[in-house]
């Protein structure tokens, strides 16, 4: 299968927990899904996760500051739950509104960020930026995603809306 890591984005009060996906998808031929079959990839939070909301990035298993309160990755499955890492960052509080990039180190190539273990997921790499224009690589980009906390999608009018249909 050719396959990629995925980091999503998530969006939401700061009095709640956000959860983004961080997944392994393949290409079925029409596009990239979820790879439901993977529960033996064992991606280590400490080494191939990084979260940076100031220009220097961290691990994943450090705290970020968001206004006077902190955010911290509470859940994280390795290795994957049906291709899902199941991540979970924690409500920084009332008030702390901000943002917390989510950066991929599947290579253990980020100077900053020092890789414990010798395990990389190159082959989890994408080519996310498409260069070219061509959309075939080469797939060496890492994978990245934000979490913004005290954002509201929509009107202030509106707490809750259903559509009739």
């Amino acid at each position: 299968r050719f396959g990629r890591f995925n980091i999503g984005t998530a969006v939401g009060s700061e009095l709640l927990t956000l959860t983004p996906s961080l997944m392994t998808e393949y290409f079925d031929g029409t596009g990239f899904v979820l790879n439901a079959d993977d529960s033996c990839t064992a991606i280590d939070l400490a080494d191939h996760i990084r979260l940076d909301n100031t220009g220097t990035p961290v691990q994943g298993t450090a705290s970020v500051t968001i206004g006077g309160g902190t955010t911290s990755i509470t859940t994280f499955n390795s290795p994957l739950v049906s291709g899902d890492t199941g991540t979970v960052f924690s409500a920084p509080g009332a008030g702390n509104t901000g943002f917390v990039d989510i950066i991929g180190n599947l290579g253990c190539n980020d100077v900053t960020v020092i890789c414990a273990g010798s395990t990389t997921f190159d082959h989890l790499r994408y080519d996310w930026d498409d260069d070219d224009g061509n959309d075939d690589g080469p797939y060496d980009d890492e994978p990245s995603g934000r979490i913004d906390f005290g954002v509201f999608e929509g009107p202030n009018e509106f707490i809750y809306i259903r559509e009739p249909w």
